[in-house]
């Protein structure tokens, strides 16, 4: 299972790259050829715009950092991990009570860990939060900072992500991330 959903998503990055990149091309051919009019190359420019704008998204390559749906009854108490050491605060005063958070750090190995599948093994450092009060506390243990290999490799710095779950429809909001200094 784990190789097919990588290859499927390997396999919607490369063909959403190309569709981009045939898009850029085609707007910038007639953008630049003097045998079209002026409202085609105006909507060449709008169509670039977007494009650009897409590229610099992480949503597009990576989808499921973005929106999503999950039976929010699958979340119904709060839970954390035990013997959490740490207490951090959101603030959702834009939510109403009973609004559920689903958060996940790295593991506390006390060291730098090599890559991302690594640091979150297991999912140990976890949990659910509910907003009270218009706030959601997330309680963890001091996660570790991990490395990432993208065109170079660079070691991110302690955070953990969430994601605020709508009580009434079960639509996820995207990853967020919350940097800590711990």
């Amino acid at each position: 299972m784990k190789e097919i959903f990588f290859t499927d998503l390997y396999v919607n990055a490369i063909l959403l790259f190309c569709i981009l990149i045939f898009s850029i091309s085609l707007s910038l051919y007639i953008l630049l050829n003097d045998d079209y009019n002026t409202v085609l190359r105006i909507i060449s420019i709008i169509i670039i715009f977007f494009i650009i704008y897409l590229f610099l998204q992480k949503e597009t390559f990576l989808p499921f950092l973005g929106t999503t749906y999950i039976p929010y009854n699958l979340f119904n108490n709060e839970q954390y991990p035990e013997g959490s050491n740490l207490s951090y605060t959101i603030d959702m005063a834009d939510y109403e009570d009973g609004t559920k958070i689903i958060y996940w750090a790295s593991n506390n190995t006390g060291k730098i860990i090599e890559n991302p599948y690594d640091a979150y093994k297991d999912f140990n450092n976890s949990g659910i939060a509910i907003v009270k009060n218009g706030k959601a506390e997330v309680r963890i243990f001091c996660p570790d900072k991990y490395k990432v290999k993208k065109l170079y490799t660079m070691t991110l710095k302690k955070h953990f992500h969430y994601r605020i779950i709508d009580n009434k429809t079960g639509f996820v909001s995207p990853v967020q991330t919350f940097y800590i200094d711990c």
